[in-house]
């Protein structure tokens, strides 16, 4: 019997553990003008379209991420986001690592959501400008 309520213990402890785990979601509103840099080119394009700022503006708000280790020693990312209201002052500015995971605040943030992040999207903007 005390094996048990050990057991079982232990398996309450572990479920508040993983739904304790930090979360992120974000909320950007007002923004008049996004800019997008490439980690890999340093190529850097502005849009103000609503259009472009809506699209990457809904995928990004639309997940939740989960805290996850110090990105201190990190290097190499894939897209830098800044969105910036009518004054151009920044709103919010997140790293992209991947279609999975954000560099923020120096810490990294992954999402289990199937889609992910559509960085597909951020290339196909940045290639336009070629």
């Amino acid at each position: 019997m005390k094996k048990y309520v050990i057991l079982m213990m232990s398996f309450v402890c572990a479920f508040m553990l993983i739904g304790c785990s930090p979360t992120k979601t974000f909320t950007i509103e007002h923004a008049k003008s996004i800019n997008i840099m490439s980690g890999t080119t340093g190529q850097t394009k502005s849009f103000d379209e609503d259009k472009v700022i809506a699209h990457i503006t809904d995928n990004i708000t639309s997940l939740k991420f989960k805290k996850q280790e110090s990105s201190q020693d990190s290097t190499g990312w894939g897209y830098k986001v800044s969105w910036y209201d009518e004054d151009k002052k920044n709103i919010e500015s997140i790293v992209i690592m991947d279609e999975h995971t954000i560099d923020y605040d120096g810490y990294f943030y992954s999402t289990d959501d199937s889609h992910g992040i559509n960085i597909k999207y951020m290339n196909q903007l940045l290639d336009s400008m070629k």
